[in-house]
């Protein structure tokens, strides 16, 4: 890997960062699902799919509010 490939691939990844902890931050809900789906993956357990999807519609619900404002 080159060096500027590696410059890149660092600060897209922290800005990847930076921007979900701001996103978990703002919408706490997202947050709590985040840690439900770690506990499910952690066990092996059915439900992370559900939790994403119960994400995907809490941020675009967010989302749409923050259009209308």
């Amino acid at each position: 890997m080159t060096l500027s490939a590696l410059i890149r691939r660092t600060i897209v990844q922290w800005s990847l960062w930076r921007s979900h902890r701001e996103t978990r931050r703002a919408i706490p809900q997202l947050a709590a699902i985040d840690k439900r789906r770690t506990e499910c993956r952690r066990h092996h357990r059915r439900g992370a799919a559900a939790l994403d999807l119960e994400a995907k519609r809490i941020t675009t619900a967010a989302l749409a509010e923050k259009r209308v404002q």
